[in-house]
């Protein structure tokens, strides 16, 4: 009886640690599955995100020039050649003379006026003439002496002075028209001056009239005798 009991008592706690042991093996089992699928699932990666391209446009090609038509071809628009004849060899005779010069006017008389079958008329005492239009010139009279200047004198110095002067119908030169167109030294011109302002001249004539006149005279002083 003893037996029995003790056998079913074995047999009941055999029957207790086999379940027990199995129900380990399956809890370890399941726990190190759980290890082996985290280690190769690793940590979870945030998705990645799209990054949009960058694209740079080009500006638009300018449209392309259409060539220009060509001028159309015009016929008979070429220039023609023009040709120049030589001139002959020969001068032919019958090349008329040439014809004769005309006559040279009469001088002019600024002035005066000229009447049908009679002499110009002077007609304005105020009118200064140029004495290549009157028909006589002015005659020297009388005039004072020459001075030398002495510096030049000494220096051996020459020259010749032109001097200009307006003529009144007295035969005076009238004040304020002596004038020096050629000059040299100033002592020279301020002689040459002096020697035509003093001196007297029979008037310039105009059909026997006295008249004003513009006239031209040299002055030279030279050491020679």
């Amino acid at each position: 009886m003893f037996e029995l009991i003790e056998s079913a008592h074995a047999a009941s706690l055999h029957t207790g640690w086999a379940g027990r042991a199995g129900s380990f093996a399956l809890h370890s089992a399941l726990v190190a599955t759980a290890i082996v699928a985290t280690r190769e699932a690793g940590p979870a990666r945030p998705e990645p995100r799209e990054i949009a391209p960058l694209v740079w446009e080009l500006p638009p090609r300018p449209p392309a020039r259409e060539p220009l038509p060509a001028a159309p071809l015009v016929p008979g628009a070429v220039q023609p050649n023009i040709v120049v004849p030589a001139p002959p060899a020969v001068v032919p005779g019958d090349i008329p003379p040439p014809a004769p010069f005309a006559p040279e006017p009469p001088p002019f008389v600024p002035g005066a006026v000229v009447r049908p079958g009679g002499e110009p008329v002077v007609f304005a005492a105020t009118t200064i003439h140029e004495s290549r239009y009157v028909q006589e010139l002015p005659r020297l009279l009388r005039h004072p002496p020459l001075r030398y200047p002495d510096l030049l004198r000494h220096a051996g110095m020459e020259g010749t002075i032109l001097m200009e002067a307006v003529l009144d119908t007295l035969g005076a030169v009238e004040r304020g028209t002596l004038r020096v167109l050629q000059g040299g030294h100033p002592l020279f011109e301020a002689e040459a001056g002096a020697l035509i302002a003093g001196s007297r001249y029979r008037p310039a004539r105009v059909n026997g009239r006295p008249v004003r006149v513009r006239f031209q005279v040299p002055v030279t002083f030279s050491l020679r005798r």
